[in-house]
């Protein structure tokens, strides 16, 4: 997922990501830019992955600062 992809996208409510393995991201990619602190701020939406990919998330590069909003996809079951 590229960098700013959703940059500044405040309305986005969930991120529903359906493979187990993260996809590589950065940190810009799903916040708005901080123009005060000259720093990227995370959009505080929940992410949804896939039952048992929860670890695999919450351990990855980037994605495990989006610990707290990682959430099991019932869906996907």
């Amino acid at each position: 997922i590229g960098a700013e992809a959703f940059r500044d996208c405040l309305a986005l409510n969930g991120i529903y990501i359906e493979t187990p393995t993260p996809p590589s991201i950065m940190i810009s990619s799903f916040s708005s830019f901080n123009y005060e602190e000259y720093c990227y701020d995370f959009l505080g939406c929940d992410i949804f992955v896939p039952e048992g990919a929860v670890e695999a998330y919450n351990s990855a590069e980037v994605w495990s600062n989006y610990a707290p909003y990682t959430k099991v996809n019932h869906a996907l079951q």
